[in-house]
């Protein structure tokens, strides 16, 4: 009997788990933060077992979720994740320009291969918190917006989730994703990562049942934005990932062995 804990990454370029259905996921039907003063509230149950690999700063932001817009000229709307230099790092842009990001402390995250909670809560006037292992953390706010904004894909936009990378697809970090969740005004949108094998990892809501959450893990191309880290590799998209599984069973060892004559 095995029981599966998440899946993991082995910090290859442009890995990623993307939503692939994006019907009704346009600005009048997609999960949105509406209310003036409403939350967002990002969760996250993740194992690190490698900080992530520096593309040019040791505080640049390594994406493992993400909410964005697809098309041209699309934006990364809410998302949370971490920093080569071990802080985690959240931040939203509103559909009117807003924006807010806050990150911790450095050296907050290490690589233990531990199992953590990280939040990150944020409230469109500009204040939120980031808490690691329900504690939370000292904060470094910065691009503090006071105003209030609407979080969720514009119009003429869709909107589409994503998990070990954003939009831009420059995440690389080796780490475990066991459970993700995202609240919203008006409900949740959770990917319990449960017993699969394969590719998809199922999406539920009990406030929005007309989407399809379910992500696909793939090789993602974040074309037309840059290639950040050279070309996609050819290696089919397994040999970058695996459930992890905890199997329980025990080891049957002979202690004897029996001799008998034949007839």
């Amino acid at each position: 009997m095995s029981e599966v804990y998440g899946v993991r990454s082995y910090g290859d370029p442009y890995f990623a788990a993307v939503q692939a259905d994006l019907t009704l996921m346009d600005r009048g039907n997609a999960p949105r933060s509406i209310s003036p003063g409403g939350e967002v509230g990002i969760q996250l149950d993740l194992t690190v077992e490698k900080l992530p690999i520096k593309l040019a700063t040791d505080d640049e932001a390594h994406i493992l979720f993400s909410y964005h817009e697809v098309g041209a000229g699309a934006i990364e709307r809410v998302w949370f994740g971490l920093t080569p230099s071990g802080r985690l790092i959240g931040g939203w842009k509103g559909i009117i320009g807003n924006a807010f990001s806050m990150s911790t402390g450095a050296g907050l995250v290490l690589p233990d291969a531990r199992i953590h909670r990280a939040n990150f809560v944020t409230v469109e006037d500009g204040t939120g918190e980031i808490r690691w292992d329900g504690a939370q953390a000292a904060l470094v706010p910065s691009d503090v917006s006071r105003t209030w904004d609407e979080i969720g894909p514009a119009d003429g936009y869709l909107g589409r989730f994503s998990l070990f990378s954003g939009m831009a697809g420059t995440t690389r970090c080796a780490c475990t994703i066991r459970n993700a969740q995202i609240a919203f005004d008006e409900g949740v949108v959770r990917w319990p990562i449960e017993e699969r094998f394969g590719v998809d990892l199922d999406g539920v809501s009990d406030v929005f049942p007309d989407q399809d959450f379910e992500l696909v893990i793939q090789r993602y191309n974040p074309t037309p934005l840059p290639l950040v880290w050279g070309s996609i590799p050819e290696l089919p998209v397994s040999t970058a990932y695996r459930w992890y599984r905890k199997t329980l069973w025990t080891r049957q060892t002979r202690t004897k062995t029996i001799w008998s004559r034949a007839a």
